[in-house]
């Protein structure tokens, strides 16, 4: 009797290997040889799914996004008013643990990638475009003016991220970003109404 597969289950563990790896030693790291030997299989399994490294790599940073995009519509829906939305978008796009690390070290490696490729360039701005206007649609209702307000916001939270990321353990806190954010919000929609 044939063994039935869940291909979405598989495609989803060749993702998951390969966001690993490419945290872990960026996008040199998730070769089609790397992948298939960290998931226990061989290279045509892979290709079965993804039909080439680019096809792969394009199903990373979109599982990355989409994750985090998801986790902070459901989070901004636990809480009532537009501050806290807004807030609490801000905060869960920061990487404050392993899984948000995670992700920011893989946006890292694309957003590198991404300066020499402009396919990867192209969905970069696609991806920022809809985090972009995503914060504008917290921030109009609380804001005179909203597009230099998301800018600033935008630019903080990847300045916060980065300097989380590249300082490390060793580095400011969790709380510190946190605080950081909490100031500039705080003067930016003083300043906004």
């Amino acid at each position: 009797m044939p063994r039935i597969v869940d291909a979405a289950a598989r495609r989803d563990a060749f993702v998951e290997v390969a966001a690993d790896l490419i945290a872990a030693e960026g996008l040199e790291g998730a070769s089609l040889r790397r992948v298939a030997a960290a998931a226990g299989c061989t290279t045509g399994a892979v290709t079965h799914y993804f039909g080439s490294r680019d096809v792969l790599l394009a199903a990373v940073l979109r599982q990355a996004h989409d994750a985090a995009q998801a986790r902070m519509e459901a989070a901004a829906m636990q809480v009532p008013d537009p501050m806290s939305r807004l807030r609490t978008v801000l905060h869960e796009a920061l990487p404050l643990d392993a899984l948000r690390r995670r992700e920011w070290l893989v946006w890292l490696a694309f957003w590198a990638a991404s300066t020499s490729d402009p396919i990867l360039a192209e969905d970069n701005r696609t991806r920022y475009r809809i985090w972009r206007d995503r914060l504008l649609q917290l921030v109009t209702p609380l804001s005179d003016a909203p597009d230099e307000t998301v800018d600033l916001l935008v630019a903080a939270v990847d300045g916060l991220g980065l300097d989380l990321i590249l300082r490390g353990q060793g580095g400011r806190s969790a709380d510190h970003a946190m605080a950081r954010l909490e100031a500039l919000l705080g003067r930016l929609l003083a300043a906004g109404r």
